[in-house]
Order: C-alpha cells, then structure tokens, then sequence
C-alpha cells in the first residue's frame, strides 16, 4: 500500500510461533514484524466509474 505521496505504507503484524524446544515442549512466543500493507484500491472503483460515466454522459 501507498500513500498519495507514494511512500510504502508499512503495517505491524504480529504473529504467534509455536516451536518445540529441545526437550520436546512445546514452546509459544509471539513476534512482531513489519510487512507491506494490501494495495487494496477496489473500494473506490465503484465511485471512479460513477464520475467516468457521468462525465460521458451515460448516467
């Protein structure tokens, strides 16, 4: 994901590990990494496409 600017937007994801020590127990941790967020632009197509189809006269 990207900002107007077009700067990537990083986002915080946090995980839980589950791993098994060396003694056989089971052991959780959790960790937190950054990751890219979704570019996830399709909640505005439906808007573009009422102002595209208003500008061509078709609405």
């Amino acid at each position: 994901m990207v900002d107007e600017k077009g700067n990537v937007i990083m986002m915080k994801k946090e995980e839980t590990i589950t791993k098994k020590d060396s003694t056989g127990k089971v052991v959780y941790r959790k960790e937190t990494r950054q990751v890219n967020g979704v570019n996830d632009q399709t909640i505005l197509v439906a808007d573009i496409f009422a102002k595209w189809k208003k500008q061509e006269c078709i609405a």
